[in-house]
Formats: C-alpha cells, sequence, structure tokens
C-alpha cells in the first residue's frame, strides 16, 4: 500500500510531504521530552536523597567528602539535569531515523565503540539490552570532563 501512495507513512512523514503532519510530529515529540525529561529528574533527585541524605551515615560522610554547600548542589543539579535528559533521549530517540548516519564510514573512535559493543550512531545492528542498561554509565564517563570543567570554573 504504502509503494502506491509514494514517501513516508504517516508517523514518519518529511516537511516536505505533509506540513500539518510533521508539524504534529514535531510538537508531540516536544512534549514527550518535556514531560519525559521532568520526570527523569524527579527520579534521579529521588534516588539521590535515598542514597545520601535518609541514611545518617552516608549523609555525614557525603556532607564531609563535599563540604561546601553550593558544590553539593551543583553537582546533585548537574546530574538531575544529565540524567533527566538522558531519559529524555532514551524515550524520545529513533536511531533508525538518521540513516545519513549509518551509510557513513565509522572513524577510529566508531570503531572502537562498536567492536566494545558501545552504543554508537553508526551501528547497523538494533541496540541490545546490554547496550541499553551501560549507556547511562558510558554517558557519565564521557560527560565527565564537561562536569569537571564547570564545577571548576
Amino acid at each position: 500500500m504504502m509503494e502506491k501512495l509514494g514517501g513516508s507513512p504517516p508517523p514518519l512523514v518529511k516537511v516536505s510531504e505533509d506540513w500539518l503532519q510533521w508539524t504534529i510530529n514535531q510538537v508531540v515529540s516536544l512534549i514527550l521530552v518535556v514531560i519525559f525529561a521532568h520526570s527523569g529528574m524527579i527520579i534521579i533527585m529521588g534516588v539521590y536523597y535515598l542514597i545520601f541524605e535518609v541514611y545518617h551515615p552516608i549523609t555525614v560522610a557525603w556532607h564531609n567528602a563535599v563540604s561546601d554547600t553550593y558544590t553539593r548542589h551543583a553537582i546533585r543539579d548537574v546530574f538531575e539535569g544529565f540524567l533527566g535528559g538522558f531519559a529524555a533521549q532514551l524515550a524520545i530517540w529513533n536511531h533508525y531515523k538518521n540513516t545519513t548516519m549509518l551509510d557513513e564510514q565509522p572513524n577510529p573512535v566508531d570503531r572502537i565503540e562498536q567492536f566494545l559493543r558501545i552504543p554508537n550512531l553508526r551501528q547497523k545492528r538494533p541496540v541490545s539490552g546490554w547496550q541499553l542498561a551501560m549507556s547511562p554509565i558510558l554517558a557519565l564517563l564521557y560527560g565527565t570532563p564537561i562536569v569537571v570543567a564547570i564545577l571548576s570554573s
């Protein structure tokens, strides 16, 4: 049926095919990103308080390890935003929508990531459950230099 109609199916339309459906898709995606990012931040806040604020010995150790209140809250805020945004990306990202990157030759970093089974935009196979589970940790490792630069300024 799609061959007769030509183009993409309605949920994946291009702006030149059906501008109204494309606009609706963009608005729905934006709303979902905001909802999932906010929900992700709230979940991370809850995890933070469960780990660092509920059990007194851990609270004391955390407050002694990072004695400056501003720095401690900045660390929490950065990771809440980072992991909340990460939750939104996991919910919204469509790996197969951007096919131009799949056609490009992988660079050396891409080849290393593919060898280590790290999620990569140029991998042709579907993302496995293990890759999804490890991706927040890998994203934190990749993002740590930026967080350190922000906190040290």
